[in-house]
This record gives C-alpha cells, sequence and structure tokens, in this order.
C-alpha cells in the first residue's frame, strides 16, 4: 500500500520498520511533473536520509532523501558538490538530474541517473574466491583513488560499497564524504586515505599491501621507495585502531546495526537484521526457552548457565550469567565493571574485526534495577561443528588433516599475539573447529592488553592451557609442539 510523506517524517523518529511504496511531491520540478513515486527503499538511516529506487518523469531514479532538520541542507548540498567535483575531473560517478527540496522544503532531494547493469565492489569483493581476483579489485580502486587524490578530492568514507563497477567501468558514490581539497594531494595524506581503505579490510588481506601501493604509485608517476610501504602500514594500524573504537562504542547504542532498549528494569541490545517476533519473545523473558521443547542444557554451573534453544528457524546458544551470591551482586551490580555478558559481546565484535573466528553476536541483556545489574544474557548464532578436542581425538582424521587444522589454530594463535589478546581459558572445549577454520567461543575473560609485559604473562598461560589439553594425547600435543617453534619465528 502506498504511503504519503507524512509516513517518512513517523519513520524519521523510528527505526522499527522500513517503508513500502510511498508518494512525495518535489517543490518547483520541471515540467511541473511534480510527483516523485519511491518503490523501494534501498538505505536508511532513521532521522536523518534514506535512499529509494524510484520513478520521476517516466523513467527510473535513485533518490536520495535528507529530513534531518538541522543538517539536511548541509548534507544534501555536500553530495551536490562532491559529485559535481568527480564529473568535473572526468571520474565516473552518477549523473545528478535533479535537485531542491520536497513537500514545501519539509526535505531535501538529490535525484541520480540510475547506474545500469552495475554491482557494488563490495559484493564482488565476498564473491572472489582467489587472491588473484582480489588482488586485481584493490589494483582498480587504488587506481581510482589516484585519479580522485590527483585533482585534490578525498574521499573520507572510504569503504567497497561507496563504488559500482558497470560495464567495466568503476562508478565512485557518495559524494556528500568527499572533501575538495583544490590541489594534489601530499604523499602522507595519500597513503593516509588508501590505509583507510585497508582499515575496513581483514588484516589478512594485507599480503596485498606492497602490489597495490605499486598500482597507486604507477598511476599518479611517482618513484616507488621502500619507506612508502612502511609509512602506509603505519598508516592502516593507527585506522584501524580508530575504526574499531568508534565500532565497540557504536555497538552498545541504537544504531543502523543495532537496535537498543533501556528501562529501569533492563537494558537490551540485538543485530536488528535477526530480531524477529519470535526473538523478541526470547529477549523479553530469555529463561522461558528453558522450557521450549528441543531445548538442550549445553552447561549447568555456579557461575554461569548455558543452553541450545530456537526462535523461529534460528538455532541460538543462551549463556545466562549467574548472581553468586550477595558479595557478588555487590561487586557485579554497581558497574565498576561491565557484565560479563558484555564482555563477550564487545569481544565477539573485537574478534571479528581481526579476523578470528567466533559465534555471531546476536544479542546481549542486561536485568538491571535502576543503576545495579543483576543477571545478564549472551546470545549467539549456534555453531554446529564439534570441538577441537573432539576433532583431534578422532581414529579416522588423517594425519595431513590433523596437521592442516593444527596449522589453522597456531595462526589463529599468531594473530592473538599480534594485536596483544589474551583469551583467558583456552580449554579445546572453547575451539570449534569450523570448515572456514577455527572459531572461538567462551569470550567473557578475553582481554586487549596496552602492556606488552601484561599481554606476555596472559599469552603464554593461554598457550599452557592450550598445550595442557592434550596431556593424554601425547601425538596431538607433539604435533602442536613441532608446529609452535616454527611458526613463532614467522
Amino acid at each position: 500500500m502506498k504511503k504519503n510523506s507524512s509516513y517518512i517524517f513517523q519513520l524519521a523518529s523510528t527505526r522499527t520498520i522500513l517503508p513500502d511504496e510511498f508518494d512525495l511531491h518535489l517543490d518547483n520540478a520541471t515540467d511541473g511533473k511534480q510527483l516523485l513515486h519511491c518503490l523501494q527503499t534501498v538505505r536508511l538511516v532513521p532521522g536523518k536520509r534514506m535512499v529509494c529506487r524510484a520513478h520521476w518523469q517516466d523513467q527510473e531514479v535513485f533518490a536520495k532523501l535528507y529530513f534531518d532538520s538541522r543538517g539536511a541542507k548541509r548534507n544534501c548540498q555536500s553530495e551536490i558538490k562532491g559529485l559535481e567535483a568527480l564529473q568535473k575531473h572526468s571520474i565516473c560517478a552518477p549523473r545528478i538530474i535533479h535537485k531542491g527540496t520536497a513537500e514545501q522544503g519539509d526535505m531535501y532531494v538529490v535525484l541520480l541517473q540510475p547506474v545500469y547493469k552495475s554491482q557494488s565492489l563490495d559484493t564482488i569483493w565476498d564473491q572472489s574466491k582467489s587472491k588473484d581476483d582480489r588482488l586485481e579489485l584493490l589494483e582498480n580502486i587504488a587506481r581510482i583513488l589516484a585519479k580522485h587524490h590527483t585533482v585534490g578530492l578525498l574521499q573520507r568514507d572510504l569503504h567497497l560499497k561507496n563504488f559500482l563497477l558497470s560495464e567495466g567501468e568503476i562508478y565512485t558514490l557518495d559524494g556528500g564524504d568527499i572533501q575538495i581539497k583544490g590541489k594534489p594531494l601530499d604523499l602522507n595524506s595519500s597513503l593516509a586515505n588508501l590505509g583507510l581503505l585497508f582499515a575496513q579490510l581483514l588484516p589478512e588481506n594485507d599480503i596485498f599491501v606492497q602490489p597495490v601501493l605499486s598500482a597507486y604509485l604507477l598511476e599518479r608517476n611517482l618513484s616507488i621507495d621502500p619507506s612508502q610501504k612502511k609509512l602506509l602500514y603505519s598508516h592502516i594500524t593507527t585506522c584501524r585502531q580508530v575504526r574499531l573504537k568508534k565500532y565497540l562504542k557504536k555497538i552498545f547504542r541504537e544504531c543502523t546495526e543495532f537496535v537498543c532498549e533501556r528501562s529501569f528494569n533492563r537494558y537490551q541490545i540485538c543485530r536488528r537484521n535477526y530480531l524477529s517476533p519470535e526473538l523478541k519473545i526470547l529477549l523479553n523473558n530469555p529463561d522461558a526457552s528453558l522450557s521450549i521443547p528441543g531445548t538442550e542444557i549445553l552447561k549447568d554451573g555456579n557461575s554461569s548457565t548455558v543452553w541450545l534453544t530456537t526462535a523461529g528457524t534460528q538455532k541460538l546458544v543462551v549463556k545466562r550469567y549467574n548472581i553468586k551470591g550477595f558479595w557478588h551482586f555487590l561487586r557485579r551490580g554497581f558497574g565498576l565493571r561491565r557484565s560479563r555478558a558484555a564482555v563477550s559481546w564487545k569481544s565477539a565484535h573485537m574478534l571479528k574485526s581481526y579476523g578470528v573466528k567466533t559465534a555471531l553476536p546476536i544479542a546481549m541483556v542486561e536485568e538491571r534495577l535502576g543503576p545495579l545489574r543483576r543477571r545478564a544474557y549472551f546470545i549467539t548464532e549456534h555453531l554446529q561443528e564439534e570441538d577441537a578436542r573432539y576433532f583431534f581425538n578422532q581414529k579416522f582424521v588423517t594425519q595431513k588433516e590433523m596437521t592442516l587444522k593444527a596449522q589453522e589454530i597456531i595462526k589463529m594463535f599468531h594473530v592473538l599475539r599480534e594485536y596483544r589478546i589474551g583469551h583467558g581459558d583456552m580449554k579445546a572445549t572453547n575451539i570449534i573447529m569450523m570448515k572456514e577454520g577455527p572459531a572461538l567461543i567462551d569470550l567473557d575473560s578475553v582481554t586487549q592488553f596496552r602492556s606488552l609485559f601484561l599481554f606476555e604473562r596472559r599469552h603464554q598461560a593461554d598457550l599452557l592451557r592450550f598445550l595442557k589439553n592434550w596431556q593424554d594425547m601425547p601425538d596431538v600435543k607433539k604435533l602442536f609442539l613441532e608446529i609452535f617453534p616454527r611458526n613463532q619465528s614467522n
């Protein structure tokens, strides 16, 4: 059913649903054809802006609508200036076919000509299976960035979703985050921007840094110097730290990715695209799922209880962190430290940003009494594969398979070491042997250390605890001991 513009403004203050079809009346549109018929919402930032696929004057368009009362005009003008600057310098970008206001000035509108037969570079990246394909894609982006920088344009929100590939040409989107410098960027600023691109990718893709840097410098006719690679790595590290810090704040509040609810009695954060009616019921009373047929208790301890349950078609693992007594309540309840559920929620997102696999965090719930915290729940997807203890204890697993999986676990340890992350309970049952590589679970003791000294103590404790898993399996322990020294030197 079509909705009118009042529906859009109602939506602007909520994050619950996306609109279906609706109409807008453009102000001062040419030929008196003012009706914009929006067919599908492509992206929504509630309270600020949205992008729609639409029809206007018998043609298909993409409409960018800005309705933030404080920044709509400024953001719309930034979008226009950025796209016009790209076109001025013959850099492929969507063509503006109308700009103005709608609904008697209540919102600002930019209508863009669609880029036909196009695909987001983010989608292409995800579909690329070989290193050669991914390298070629990054080199092409680097050449586009070189063109930007040569004419003094700086893309401040640099990620793969802001580029489209159409018939061999890469189009730059999102003119609103393009800063116009007016002169070619110096090398340090250029490499900082290239570092921002790599910071959006998992660290495992840093193997492409050197060839991508070479492609960039060649496009700008700049000489290649060994110091440039070191400088780029420095920018990548800095950008990753800044990006992760911002993201780890974002995961605890309402945003496009997460739904957040706060009240006197509870605090709840949930991944928006998983928030089904069935999951809402589960979140409102997690303990009630214990009585659902098919629910399986995985652990029933004094400090925590873990069970496997369902919410609609989703298989979920719920971990409840129990309050063991009055003094435990006082220590945990007054907010001097995050709840263990909050630590797990944060740790899961941090690990994934570094390329360490873990169960996808779905939601976190804290029972509260005003400022006091009580029990807390951490809810994740269910990883159906077996743990490392079970895998290495199977008699039919070949030596080659065992060596390959052991190497994957050692690689995980190296990533943890590189980013100074300690797990705190490296039991073999906390490592799930996924097809894509090992996944860590039980994250409520995970810590990222600033101090190298403190990290080394935790890391050594993790290694010792991990090797203790194989005391009764000497062949497996020997395998890990053989691989560890060989990899530690790399």
